[in-house]
């Protein structure tokens, strides 16, 4: 995942002149092979198909690696698994992750993968197709799972799935799905929390 910082920074300063234009193809073409391999190799297919946070990770390296090295085909599947897959399968009508309750860090792992699929919403949402108000036919939508844990961010001692078994104190932190939806959606009290 820590990946993802190297590929947005590249994106970043890729026209500033700070990166010889010689290694910056010998970047973009490393990034195309594991781009590869996360597609095509066995473990990489069975994150894809994990079913729980896994698969969203999956998702989000593949967008951002795919945004990268400009290969859209990736980019239009990773979209498509998003709203046919990811939103459907892991998003309860309520808002919950039922994958990630089901685990020993139930908080922390619904934190983290919505998280990362709001980042995910971030990297493929574009100015006429904006996930961040995608819902599926029956109403699952990313708004329902920031609706779902906002009030557990804000007062996590009115979470009632029990405490994680790790790391309870270090939650929450400063979540990137705060300041993306709160951006995305205008709405003024996710960037405040």
């Amino acid at each position: 995942m820590h990946l993802l910082e190297v590929a947005k920074s590249i994106m970043a300063m890729q026209d500033s002149g700070y990166i010889p234009q010689e290694d910056l193809i010998k970047i973009k073409d490393w990034f195309i092979e594991y781009l590869n391999w996360i597609t095509t190799h066995p473990y990489g297919i069975s994150e894809r198909d994990n079913g729980n946070n896994h698969s969203v990770c999956w998702a989000l390296q593949v967008a951002v690696f795919s945004e990268l090295v400009g290969n859209t085909e990736q980019s239009k599947f990773v979209r498509n698994m998003y709203k046919n897959e990811l939103l459907p399968q892991q998003l309860a009508l309520d808002g919950s992750f039922p994958l990630e309750l089901k685990r020993t860090k139930p908080y922390g792992y619904s934190l983290f993968n919505l998280d990362v699929m709001t980042a995910l919403c971030q990297v493929l949402s574009t100015q006429d197709n904006s996930l961040f108000s995608y819902t599926t036919d029956n109403g699952k939508g990313i708004k329902k799972g920031l609706s779902f844990l906002y009030s557990y961010v804000e007062d996590k001692n009115l979470w009632p799935n029990g405490k994680d078994v790790m790391y309870w104190d270090e939650w929450p932190v400063r979540h990137p799905f705060l300041i993306f939806s709160g951006l995305a959606l205008e709405n003024q009290d996710y960037i405040g929390l």
